[in-house]
């Protein structure tokens, strides 16, 4: 009977894939207290600009919140990281049940377009995590922190259960704001 359920499972996941429905991830990392304050400035500012205009039917996308350090050891940023995960699972509560256990966090409307928001500490030394503006010219390392960040990114895709999680992510740098609404939709269309 288990290997029943298995191989129906298998099947159904193929059948998924087959029939066009991923698994993709908005990824954002953050390292400076700047960055910890645009992360914090994006819950209202999509509201302006909605990264959806309906929850996608043919794929799930999550938001990764990535911190180039230890979380825990930044309160600021782990709070600002807690809010919106605490926002939505408050804002999917709500939707769901139409009631939430979840006292804190703030939600906003346009967590309706993400199956999940995570997050997860790259772990980077003061050494490692370098970025420096002025280029190689000044620094041959000058990028040292971003590499190793999207390598750390890249090796928790490929080795979290089950390995491929993700079909694709799009790594939206805390710099970039979205001046058109239906961002979301663009990226999973393409």
């Amino acid at each position: 009977m288990k290997l029943l359920t298995w191989a129906l499972a298998a099947l159904g996941v193929v059948q998924l894939r087959a029939a066009g429905h991923q698994h993709l991830a908005v990824v954002r990392v953050f390292s400076t207290d700047e960055e910890v304050q645009l992360l914090e400035e994006s819950g209202p500012a999509w509201g302006q600009t909605s990264p959806c205009a309906v929850k996608s039917n043919m794929s799930d996308i999550d938001l990764i919140l990535v911190y180039s350090k230890d979380l825990d050891s930044n309160p600021a940023a782990l709070q600002v990281v807690m809010d919106l995960e605490n926002g939505f699972q408050k804002y999917m509560d709500m939707q769901n049940y139409n009631s939430s256990n979840v006292t804190t966090g703030t939600s906003y409307d346009w967590m309706k377009c993400f199956s999940g928001i995570h997050h997860m500490s790259a772990m980077l030394n003061p050494e490692q995590d370098v970025y420096d503006n002025r280029g190689y010219t000044t620094n041959k390392h000058w990028v040292s922190g971003p590499n190793a960040v999207f390598s750390k990114i890249m090796t928790e895709m490929f080795s979290a259960e089950p390995a491929d999680m993700y079909d694709t992510f799009f790594l939206m740098e805390m710099d970039a704001v979205p001046i058109k609404s239906h961002w979301l939709d663009q990226f999973e269309t393409e």
